[in-house]
């Protein structure tokens, strides 16, 4: 699409980084109202760990290989998220909005498939696929720790509890061609609204001025944003590659079976998940997001090295404490992390360095999974070796924190701002 050619329905960007990831929308639909589109997403994004165990004898792999299938999905995303304003401005927001989840569907789909002839590779495959979809809301990473345990238990079947994804799926799809359908009708009927009024603000305007960035701009980022980077790549690789081997950590050291692994991962993270809107909203009226980063990485030592410490036992409590506190310092994180980086990056230069981050952080997600593999797969004692993980988890966890402790001394008054000053 050329800049002289009206949008697409559902189209209205203001793209500050030509092809970045950092777009405004104004759709006839409001899009918070297709946050289930997130759900769905997380929900098979997350469905391999609830049955982590079941899914390496299914399969006859290692950890290595297992945490391989829950973080190849991030690789597309290092590319995906320099291209992905390039490729909604060409198909418009309905249609992205459709194919997505048909390629979730589709991902999720080959799984299934994989269970039936114990296919590795094929997972992997409709992993990949999955990948190339997958952006995220919280709540749908709890819903898998309930459900799927369940069917698992009822049915004995791997193939039958991953079938609940292709369910969610399938419900999805349908409120995408629903919300399609309501949001042309409505573009219609503002459209007419507005030749009647013969505003000037016509229905057809395009891309408001386009900033025209050199990827070169890199160089102006400065050294407080590459400090953030790796702060980032530090701690989302302490998240999602350990909530990816919590199940089997909790049946294997804690003595909890299927069902009840699910639920103690999954009523923490529920509690925390409803609250977490609350604290992004006090952090926007209140700011002191440099000290809340800082609490919330100090929290996450702790726990990490008490989840480390604990004795082994049956069924034992303790692990419920340690991971709710896990789940309000996660919260606490990442309610605050990405709107942090609008206090450090002028704004002409934010969408690169969203789009930078975004890369370095699924990279760092690759390889801290298969950092957690190497470690199982290298102690016979599947015990020690989830300490060794819990350790390991503490000791980036503190990398991090020495890093916001040096930054907040050095960028106090920006950092904990409420507002950037742009």
């Amino acid at each position: 699409m050329n800049q002289s050619e009206p949008l697409l329905g559902s189209q209205k960007l203001n793209n500050t980084v030509g092809g970045g990831t950092s777009f405004e929308a104004n759709t006839y639909v409001n899009l918070k109202k297709t946050k289930w589109r997130f759900v769905v997403f997380y929900y098979v994004l997350y469905s391999l760990n609830s049955v982590q165990l079941e899914i390496q004898k299914v399969f006859e792999i290692d950890y290595v290989k297992y945490n391989l299938l829950t973080s190849i999905y991030g690789i597309p995303n290092v590319i995906l998220c320099f291209i992905s304003g390039n490729i909604i401005h060409k198909i418009g927001l309905r249609a992205s909005n459709f194919y997505v989840v048909l390629m979730i569907f589709i991902g999720h789909l080959v799984v299934i498939i994989s269970c039936f002839y114990s296919s590795y590779y094929l997972c992997l495959l409709g992993r990949l696929i999955v990948g190339f979809s997958v952006m995220a809301l919280r709540i749908g990473a709890v819903i898998p720790d309930l459900i799927i345990p369940y069917v698992y238990t009822l049915t004995n079947s791997l193939v039958q509890s991953q079938l609940t994804g292709i369910g969610v799926c399938v419900v999805a799809q349908i409120f995408a061609i629903l919300y399609n359908l309501i949001d042309r009708y409505n573009e219609k009927k503002l459209r007419q609204k507005k030749l009647q009024e013969q505003t000037s603000m016509g229905l057809t305007q395009i891309f408001e001025d386009e900033e025209n960035i050199d990827w070169h701009s890199y160089k102006q980022l400065g050294k407080i944003f590459w400090a953030f980077s790796f702060l980032v790549i530090l701690m989302y690789g302490t998240f999602q590659p350990f909530n990816s081997n919590l199940n089997s950590l909790i049946r294997e050291r804690f003595g909890y079976d299927i069902v009840g692994a699910g639920q103690v991962i999954a009523f923490p993270t529920l509690l925390i998940a409803l609250a977490s809107p609350v604290f992004g909203i006090i952090s926007d009226k209140y700011g002191h997001r440099g000290d809340i980063l800082t609490f919330a990485t100090f929290l996450l030592i702790i726990v990490q090295t008490t989840m480390g410490t604990l004795r082994n036992c049956e069924a034992c409590v303790e692990i419920i404490y340690a991971i709710f506190v896990y789940q309000i310092a996660y919260s606490f994180f990442v309610s605050n992390i990405w709107a942090s980086l609008k206090l450090i990056t002028p704004k002409h230069l934010r969408g690169i360095a969203v789009g930078i981050t975004n890369a370095l952080q699924n990279v760092g997600y690759f390889f801290s999974s298969l950092l957690i593999g190497l470690i199982l797969d290298g102690n016979q004692d599947k015990q020690l070796g989830y300490r060794w993980v819990n350790y390991l988890m503490a000791m980036m966890n503190l990398t991090g924190f020495v890093i916001l402790i040096s930054w907040n001394c050095k960028e106090r008054e920006k950092l904990n701002a409420k507002k950037p000053s742009d």
